[in-house]
């Protein structure tokens, strides 16, 4: 079915606003796939609308979908993004922030994501600093900072499901890093 609607372009979108209303989480994230598809000219309501659902699935699909757009679609969604960012559910704020940070790599979202209250979140933005190269680039104040705030998390017992990992990433920050972990 998902096919044929995909086919029918514009024409389809009758079926695509059933799908979006529907009761059905599922239904209403498949809506939310066809639209970004077709591209109808109201894409960015309708992934705003799809970054409020009241399922937190969906709310994850319209971030990811977010990711694609440009322009004035983008200032569109933006907000939105930004609100889900305080997300209840840590898959939400996961999503938001990887849209946000593709679209502006270089902005404070990855550092706001650093300090978010889950551990995968959080993860996410150390291992982010790290293989963008970030690391190499901060001034000592900045890595003392992201330094404090990885050993933190490592000793709240936040990350004790990838501590190994996570003592690997903070190791790649150099050897004040290291200094800082076992010679607190």
């Amino acid at each position: 079915a998902m096919g044929t609607i995909r086919a029918a372009g514009r024409a389809g979108m009758r079926h695509v606003r059933v799908l979006l209303a529907s009761k059905a989480w599922i239904a209403r994230r498949d809506g939310l796939t066809l639209a970004s598809q077709i591209a109808p000219t109201d894409l960015g309501r309708t992934l705003v609308a799809g970054l409020a659902d009241k399922n937190w699935a969906v709310r994850v699909h319209a971030a990811s979908l977010a990711t694609a757009l440009s322009g004035s679609k983008r200032r569109e969604v933006e907000p939105a993004l930004k609100a889900l960012l305080k997300d209840k559910f840590s898959a939400a704020r996961l999503a938001a922030y990887k849209t946000l940070v593709a679209w502006d790599p270089h902005g404070a979202y990855i550092s706001a994501a650093l300090n978010d209250p889950d551990a995968e979140v959080s993860y996410w933005a150390a291992q982010k600093y790290m293989r963008r190269g970030r690391a190499a680039k901060l001034t000592p104040e900045a890595k003392g900072k992201l330094i404090d705030s990885i050993i933190a998390k490592l000793r709240s017992g936040r990350w004790q499901q990838i501590e190994n990992l996570a003592i690997a990433t903070l190791l790649t920050l150099g050897p004040e890093a290291h200094d800082a972990l076992y010679y607190p």
